[in-house]
């Protein structure tokens, strides 16, 4: 349930960061739009040109009357001209642009200007009856009311600028207000599913010392167990094996048959719980680690032959022969030739006993480049599939009727499995239900192996 939970807080938390990015990112793009100079500015400039024109205006009528001289004209031309100029470029002119107001009265006085600029230039000290003076004046004062009302309508428009400003910044004071309040639930969600995975971190502490506890307990009660068997198990059932081999051997006279069938089965069980006894402690060996292997090169094929015979004895009372099928010459692989006897047995037995009267069961050795592969086949009953990954389990056995009544203690698989990996082999198993079994023990060639212990000294 928790861990279903830390799932569902991730992934709100992920959503969460991913629309606070979106947001500031929307946010930084409404900030970058923002008019970020002063609003008043094309107003000071429109009314600045409105001023300098009276201004100039003011002059020349001066000038006409004597009161001022040509250089007090040209001083207030320069300045309105100056001024006509910086508002016709730069931010100004595209704040004008934006404010979407008529400049066609400002173009036409800087045209109306530049086509006097000669005339003021030349004005001379003394004013003369000369008609283009006034002329001149005239035309300056024609542009005193369309300059008032465009300053009007920069008033306006920058009114309307300053307003929408003015909801852009509250429009963006409010984002931030909620980019504020989910960066708190982002850290609150970050603290709770901190305390959360902290407490669940104790738990599991909590249980990982409990089931070390229960661990160190149940190896403690094994190891007394093994104890138990190795010395309380099996000797006197030693003891008990010799002496119905003795008895049945007639060395306390002849027994009836009934009594003889009686000693029968007290043999056959003592040495069913004998091999228990010896599987139970050889897999304990092996799963401790407490085994040494006795490694040495040895040819596969020279090896199979060999324990050839003892297969066939072993298989004749259950009408099977065991049959060796070799494909390669000097199979060599580095193996503990006890041990590599100990799989094979274990292997073919399992065949013999879950094959039918009259069929055989074939050990087939092949090679490759890097590999030694030994499959022993039988026509048995076969394995379902549904038991194969458990089939090398410790005390594993499938539950069928036939495979019951041929015994075993489930332990000999376990041990083939760990006696092959310990060789740095690996086996494994195909079957047909009905039709047979087939094991696979695959080791790698001596010179592999030797390849790998000297790269491993390196």
């Amino acid at each position: 349930m928790l861990r279903k939970l830390r799932i569902l807080v991730l992934g709100s938390l992920f959503i969460l960061l991913a629309l606070i990015v979106l947001s500031m990112t929307s946010v930084r793009e409404r900030i970058s739009g923002l008019d970020g100079g002063n609003p008043t500015g094309p107003i000071w400039f429109v009314t600045g040109i409105e001023y300098d024109l009276l201004q100039l205006e003011l002059e020349l009528k001066n000038y006409t009357l004597g009161r001022s001289g040509p250089e007090d004209v040209n001083r207030r031309f320069d300045i309105l001209w100056s001024r006509l100029i910086v508002i016709q470029k730069g931010d100004t002119a595209e704040k004008l642009d934006r404010y979407q107001v008529d400049r066609t009265v400002l173009d036409s006085l800087f045209a109306m200007l530049k086509a006097n600029d000669s005339l003021v230039v030349s004005l001379p000290q003394q004013i003369a009856q000369d008609s283009t003076v006034r002329d001149f004046l005239d035309k300056i004062v024609t542009y005193n009311s369309p300059l008032r009302n465009l300053s009007l309508d920069v008033l306006q428009a920058s009114s309307r600028a300053s307003k929408i400003r003015r909801e852009e910044l509250a429009d963006i004071n409010t984002q931030s207000t909620i980019l504020t309040g989910m960066v708190v639930a982002a850290f609150v969600v970050l603290g709770a599913l901190q305390i959360l995975e902290t407490a669940q971190t104790k738990r599991s502490l909590k249980e990982k010392e409990r089931l070390l506890r229960d661990a160190t307990a149940a190896g403690v009660a094994k190891s007394q167990f093994i104890s138990v068997m190795n010395h309380e198990l099996r000797t006197p059932l030693t003891s008990i094996r010799g002496a119905v081999t003795l008895l049945n051997a007639g060395a306390a006279g002849a027994f009836p048959d009934k009594a003889k069938r009686l000693l029968d089965m007290v043999q056959k069980n003592s040495e069913q719980l004998s091999l228990l006894i010896e599987d139970i402690l050889e897999i304990e060996k092996l799963m401790a680690g407490r085994f040494e292997l006795r490694t040495e090169i040895v040819d596969m094929g020279a090896l199979i032959a060999d324990e050839l015979p003892n297969f066939n004895a072993y298989a004749k009372a259950s009408d099977v022969t065991v049959v060796l099928n070799t494909q390669t010459d000097g199979a060599l692989v580095e193996v503990d030739t006890k041990r590599m006897r100990q799989v094979l047995s274990n292997l073919v037995h399992n065949a013999v006993k879950f094959s039918r009267p009259g069929n055989a069961v074939h050990i087939d050795l092949t090679q490759s480049a890097d590999e030694v592969v030994i499959a022993i086949a039988d026509k048995g009953i076969g394995i379902p599939d549904d038991a194969l990954p458990k089939i090398f389990d410790s005390f594993y056995q499938v539950d069928s009727s036939d495979s019951r009544n041929t015994g075993g203690t489930g332990l000999g698989l376990s041990i083939v499995k760990n006696l092959v990996e310990a060789m740095r082999g690996n086996v494994s198993v195909t079957s047909q239900v009905g039709q047979g079994t087939t094991f696979y023990v695959v080791l790698p060639v001596a010179s592999v192996v030797a390849q790998s212990n000297m790269q491993a000294a390196e």
